[in-house]
């Protein structure tokens, strides 16, 4: 879980003792793309280290599940009723609907097929085989580049639900004086 500056000095490192650093495990999503916005994806991608996407439905909420009617319990429901109030949401939820009619799938798996896109390699979580099952259909949908900048446009007018100095990882390594997580 590593910000730019950490993936670098790291990658560095290990790359002085004939080891590659092949992966960083980083929250990555529709909802949550400060990766490419503080070029962290990008400093990945150079170094050719393999993005693990966690909460790529996040929480839930790119999955279509939640209304107002319905809503997450416990801490989530303020995020939920923040996004469900958000114009901006409902329109990428409408883009994902568009793109999941055009391939015969769900919003779920047009959320994990848009990180694969990415060149990210999405870890969904699932709490029964049913949803076990849908994540891996995600796998045989191979979103166009036309369906890729639908919703990412249509992911960049939805207001952040989180931002990375609302999450509670810490920032600095106070033994090397370096930022460990900037996303």
């Amino acid at each position: 879980n590593y910000g730019v500056e950490a993936l670098t000095a790291v990658s560095s490192e290990l790359k002085q003792r004939g080891v590659p650093l092949v992966s960083n495990q980083i929250q990555y999503s529709l909802l949550y793309r400060y990766p490419e916005e503080n070029d962290l994806k990008r400093t990945c991608d150079d170094l050719g280290i393999k993005i693990l996407a966690y909460s790529p439905l996040n929480q839930g909420f790119l999955t279509g599940k939640y209304t107002m009617e319905n809503l997450p319990k416990g801490p989530r429901a303020s995020i939920a009723r923040k996004l469900l109030l958000d114009p901006g949401f409902t329109e990428l939820m409408n883009s994902m609907q568009s793109v999941a009619e055009q391939s015969s799938s769900t919003k779920a798996q047009v959320a994990l097929a848009w990180c694969i896109a990415k060149g990210t390699c999405p870890i969904p979580g699932a709490r029964n085989l049913r949803q076990a099952r849908e994540n891996c259909a995600a796998l045989d949908i191979e979103l166009n580049k036309e369906q890729v900048s639908l919703l990412d446009a249509a992911a960049e007018r939805v207001s952040p639900p989180i931002t990375p100095d609302s999450l509670p990882f810490p920032k600095y390594d106070k033994g090397l004086g370096i930022r460990m997580f900037d996303s």
